[in-house]
């Protein structure tokens, strides 16, 4: 276990210089970008619950909110079913 503590203890910030200087409004995702990252992770949580349940895996994801890159209100829906074949 100190060994992991070291490594952990001596991890540092790395500076990427050849990242482009975004402003922070181009640094912000759309709406869409983190729906469509919480998809991929309710997907995964569903197919982990699908190895136990494979015919009751099954989720929806609502997302809402203000997208500050179209300047609009977004309504977006997710319905995750799973069949024991996609497991």
């Amino acid at each position: 276990m100190g060994d992991a503590f070291n490594a952990i203890r001596d991890l540092s910030e790395i500076q990427y210089y050849d990242a482009p200087d975004l402003q922070f409004e181009a640094k912000i995702p759309a709406l869409a970008d983190i729906a469509e990252l919480a998809r991929k992770l309710a997907e995964a949580y569903v197919k982990s619950i699908g190895v136990s349940y494979p015919t009751g895996a099954k989720s929806e994801i609502v997302i809402f909110g203000f997208c500050r890159r179209s300047t609009s209100l977004r309504f977006l829906k997710y319905r995750i079913v799973l069949t024991p074949a996609l497991l």
